[in-house]
């Protein structure tokens, strides 16, 4: 890696409000034999019990996220060909690994058991956005309106912070009304409620979050106490975009990780 420096991307994430962890990843070009051991990682007596790991493949067709402009961003191959790695491994190794998708003895089983990365709908609030003006580099600005990545019958609100504290809001979509509305199904210029009051999974963030898509590339949100019962107004809302406004990144900047792999 020493001979690499100038490939290196650093990260900082605050770990808590009084730690921030830093660490950097580097291009390198390494070939190893079949059956290689590279390392070991995790361990039921380590800080660390799991151990993350991802790719990208530059074959495949580019996902098709709203903000195309991502494509100028230093990351574009990460972002825009993030693939399912347990794809890549023999059948037997493949089958075994996707055996082991969960969380807390619960099996995905709705397809792509593997998830899907991309969940940007035009027209809609569904998928990847970001505090008006922001830096695609400041992931506190991030906000994602998803679906959970083990039962995607579960809606997620990821906040990177800014709206309200950085975490997860679950909640149990319906198929009509105003409140908890499946977000693929939402229209503009519509006050929405969501509540996490009843969601079938946890999330450290509660109360209500109103959101209305006023256009095809802007919508307000505020976090708010409450239950999505009675009448709903805007306070004091947050407004994001589709669109962020700084795309390339040089190398030693804080940078996220790509939209929607938290989810």
């Amino acid at each position: 890696m020493d001979a690499n420096q100038a490939t290196a991307h650093c990260q900082a994430q605050n770990a808590s409000p009084t730690v921030v962890n830093k660490f950097c990843d580097y291009t390198i070009s390494y070939k190893a034999k079949a059956g290689t051991v590279l390392g070991t990682a995790g361990g039921t007596q380590e800080a660390a019990v799991g151990f993350d790991f991802g790719g990208w493949d530059t074959r495949t067709a580019p996902l098709a996220y709203i903000d195309q402009a991502l494509k100028t961003n230093e990351m574009a191959d990460q972002i825009f060909h993030t693939i399912c790695t347990l794809d890549y491994f023999p059948k037997d190794i493949k089958t075994g690994h996707y055996a082991k998708i969960g969380r807390s003895g619960v099996k995905r089983t709705i397809e792509p058991l593997c998830g899907s990365v991309m969940q940007d709908k035009v027209d809609t609030i569904q998928g990847n956005w970001f505090v008006q003006g922001s830096d695609y580099g400041d992931w506190t600005s991030n906000l994602a309106i998803v679906h959970d990545i083990i039962d995607p019958n579960v809606g997620i609100f990821s906040v990177g912070g800014t709206v309200t504290n950085a975490g997860l809001f679950h909640f149990q979509p319906t198929s009509s009304g105003s409140t908890n509305l499946e977000p693929s199904t939402t229209s503009l210029n519509t006050l929405y409620c969501y509540s996490s009051s009843g969601a079938m999974a946890g999330g450290n963030l509660k109360g209500q979050m109103l959101v209305e898509l006023t256009d095809a590339t802007t919508m307000k949100v505020e976090n708010q106490p409450g239950n999505c019962t009675g009448n709903h107004s805007f306070t004091k809302p947050v407004i994001y975009s589709r669109t962020t406004q700084v795309r390339n990144l040089s190398p030693g900047s804080v940078q996220p990780s790509p939209p929607g792999m938290a989810h």
